[in-house]
């Protein structure tokens, strides 16, 4: 008697909690998503379209999934978010943003103000960019260290020249020239040394 009781009871309660269940999910407020209805249970609605999940929302114009994907400046991606570069992002932590355009590498500058250069193979002088690191300033000109000297603001071919002043805008290289009052003059290779006058600037 008390087990038949007690099967009538359990009956009984499953019924109860099946018609408590049904209850709460036909009483769901079923939502407008365009022109069709959406379970909020169990849906989710984003720009008019009904997506499977509670986790979609929008994303500049489009919708995309808050568990999987991520939102960067109004796009999706799969990925992590990365700043903005132009119309596009970047990664910072091996790229470089220069006047809106993405560069692979991270030292990347600005040369006259709307050029962008490598720090690590070109130089920018004058607001030009060289490529190579061995340029320099020589006066309002840039000049390549390796092939070329300045002297007072001149430029001459060569690197090892022994350039110095002769009069008030022009240099000699004093390994086979000589200044003379002001007049620069080739050394005569077969004159000793002491034969050969000198009268500086």
């Amino acid at each position: 008697m008390k087990r038949s009781l007690l099967l009538f009871s359990t009956g009984v309660l499953i019924v109860l909690l099946t018609g408590i269940t049904s209850c709460m999910a036909a009483n769901t407020e079923m939502l407008q998503c365009g022109d069709v209805t959406y379970n909020p249970e169990y849906q989710s609605c984003c720009n008019g379209k009904v997506y499977e999940g509670t986790r979609y929302s929008k994303c500049g114009d489009s919708c995309y999934n808050m568990d999987t994907q991520t939102c960067c400046s109004k796009k999706v991606t799969d990925g992590p978010c990365f700043p903005e570069c132009g119309d596009g992002t970047y990664n910072p932590s091996n790229q470089s943003c220069c006047l809106k355009h993405t560069y692979d590498g991270l030292k990347w500058g600005i040369c006259g103000g709307n050029t962008c250069y490598n720090l690590t193979t070109q130089s920018c002088s004058y607001g030009k960019v060289y490529d190579g690191m061995k340029w320099g300033v020589c006066g309002d000109k840039s000049y390549n260290l390796t092939t070329q000297s300045c002297c007072k603001g001149k430029i001459y071919e060569g690197k090892d020249l022994d350039l110095k002043p002769c009069g008030p805008d022009t240099c000699y290289d004093s390994r086979n020239q000589t200044c003379a009052r002001g007049k620069i003059q080739q050394k005569d290779p077969n004159a000793t040394a002491s034969a050969i006058p000198f009268f500086g600037e």
